[in-house]
């Protein structure tokens, strides 16, 4: 499974070396890369904090060291959706089940049941490191859907599994509080996904004449100057760092641009003009 990750993660890192320089961007602190075209470590580090602020509805790079007990508030009242507060209310007390989990395994369950729940416990524990990773770095939910959503489905399934459907609970089928909690679980869990698929399907309706429901909106066109260097026009934003896809090749500053060759298809790299 390690060798899958690694494998399925190649293409990936191979792609991030090539636009930036770097194995993992905006990361400059993993800079094992000797390249011409490798953005500089003082804008990838502003990068990171712009995306971290950003998922944290500050939208300031310089907040990014704003501990989260001042910018969680904020962050989950401003920036979530009814849905996401739920789901994210959700998470954080499948983080305090989980250890509970843990702990009931290793109490209750028999020798040969528990190396059986390990394993699912280890996927679930790995899914919740994922999680906080997200939730304390740039917790923009379109960032970690994956995450959030594991995090309760998981921890419902092998909630279930372990005191429900373990050895343990079978040899004590007699025990009417037991069947009494599995049945009131199984009952949340049929309430909950309810819940959700009518919530998504409410949207769906929402959305349905959406005039980008089903195409892409274009990308955004904003105000560019432009100057030639070998014969080559690169264009550059008047303001802030955005120059959308239509005009071609674009750069995020006025730089002094230095060719590989005499073509462009041979690359180039770039060193900020002197004032």
């Amino acid at each position: 499974y390690f060798l899958m990750g690694l494998l399925i993660l190649l293409p990936w890192i191979i792609r991030t070396s090539i636009i930036s320089g770097y194995l993992l961007y905006p990361f400059p602190q993993l800079d094992l890369l000797r390249a011409d075209w490798k953005i500089p470590s003082e804008m990838a580090a502003t990068d990171a904090a712009e995306i971290k602020t950003w998922g944290r509805g500050l939208k300031n790079a310089a907040l990014v060291n704003l501990p989260i007990s001042e910018w969680f508030s904020g962050w989950f009242h401003t920036t979530l959706p009814t849905m996401g507060k739920c789901i994210i209310v959700l998470d954080m007390v499948c983080v305090v089940l989980f250890v509970l989990l843990l702990c009931y395994a290793f109490v209750k369950l028999p020798r040969s049941e528990l190396f059986i729940q390990l394993d699912k416990l280890f996927v679930l524990g790995t899914v919740i490191v994922c999680y906080l990773f997200w939730q304390l770095s740039a917790p923009l939910l379109r960032y970690g859907y994956a995450y959030v959503l594991l995090v309760v489905v998981l921890t419902a399934g092998i909630t279930k599994d372990i005191l429900f459907r373990s050895a343990f609970v079978q040899r004590h089928t007699s025990d009417n509080l037991l069947l009494f909690f599995h049945k009131s679980f199984v009952l949340m869990l049929c309430v909950l996904t309810t819940i959700i698929l009518a919530a998504s399907l409410r949207y769906l309706y929402s959305v349905r004449n959406a005039p980008n429901y089903l195409w892409q909106a274009d990308y955004g066109t904003y105000a560019l100057q432009s100057y030639d260097i070998n014969g080559v026009t690169f264009y550059y934003p008047e303001s802030g760092d955005r120059v959308g896809y239509h005009l071609f090749p674009a750069i995020p500053k006025k730089t002094e641009i230095l060719f590989r060759s005499d073509q462009l298809a041979d690359g180039f790299y770039s060193y900020p003009l002197k004032q």
